[in-house]
């Protein structure tokens, strides 16, 4: 399922080697709703769309399509961690064009299933009417 967001572009890493089979590029976009508490979004492009993030620097508002890529590690003493990633599909300038993660074709030709409709990604709202959050995140 895809999702999306909107924000200010707050950091751009560079691109990370990490092994001869896989590179990625992490980004983070500060979504500052009227009435909530800001929320900083780690979002990464890999492999060839890694180049999306081309041309766009901090302080931009952009509009990120991304879905939520969820995998299980188990370390050498056998204890089972789990890990989230938001996987960028497209960003773009607000009010400007869509740098698209795959073309139509490059995603036919991948065998790659054209991507679901996008669905709005909603802080939660329940922290600005709730008690302090005493989480370090």
């Amino acid at each position: 399922m895809r999702y999306e967001l909107n924000g200010t572009l707050t950091v751009i890493k560079d691109q990370q080697v990490v092994s001869d089979r896989f590179k990625k590029r992490e980004f983070v976009v500060m979504i500052d709703e009227e009435g909530s508490f800001p929320q900083p979004i780690m979002c990464q492009f890999t492999q060839d769309r890694i180049s999306k993030l081309d041309g766009y620097n901090s302080g931009d508002k952009v509009k990120v399509e991304f879905y939520l890529k969820g995998r299980e590690w188990t370390s050498p003493q056998g204890e089972i961690k789990y890990f989230l990633s938001a996987e960028a599909w497209t960003i773009e300038k607000a009010g400007g064009k869509v740098e698209q993660g795959f073309s139509q074709e490059e995603s036919s030709s991948a065998g790659i299933p054209p991507p679901p409709t996008p669905t709005s990604f909603e802080p939660n709202s329940t922290n600005a009417d709730s008690e302090e959050d005493d989480l370090p995140f």
